[in-house]
C-alpha cells in the first residue's frame, strides 16, 4: 500500500461518489439538523457521508481509499482535506 497524499488529487478521486451519497441523504440530513436546532456544515455533511459506511456501500473503491487514508492519517486531517476540496453545503 502506497502512502496517500492528502491533496486535491485525492479529493478528486472520491468527489463524485461523495456527492452521489450526499445527494441521496441531504434532505434527511438537513431535516435532522433543523430538528436539533443546528445548522448543517460542510464538515458535518462529509462526516455523514463517510459515517456508517454509507460511502463504502455505495462505492466500495472510494470507501477503501478513504479507509486507507484514515489508516495513514488522522480522521481530522482527512476530513480537513476533503472539506477544503469538496463543498457539499
Amino acid at each position: 500500500m502506497s502512502t496517500i497524499k492528502l491533496d486535491k488529487e485525492f479529493a478528486a478521486k472520491v468527489r463524485a461518489p461523495i456527492i452521489s451519497v450526499w445527494n441521496y441523504i441531504a434532505s434527511d440530513a438537513y431535516e435532522m439538523a433543523s430538528e436539533c436546532g443546528e445548522r448543517m456544515t460542510n464538515k458535518g455533511a462529509l462526516e455523514l457521508v463517510i459515517d456508517a459506511d454509507r460511502l463504502s456501500r455505495s462505492n466500495p473503491e472510494a470507501g477503501k481509499l478513504i479507509d486507507e487514508a484514515f489508516d495513514q492519517h488522522s480522521w481530522t486531517k482527512v476530513i480537513s482535506c476533503l472539506s477544503k476540496n469538496i463543498k457539499l453545503v
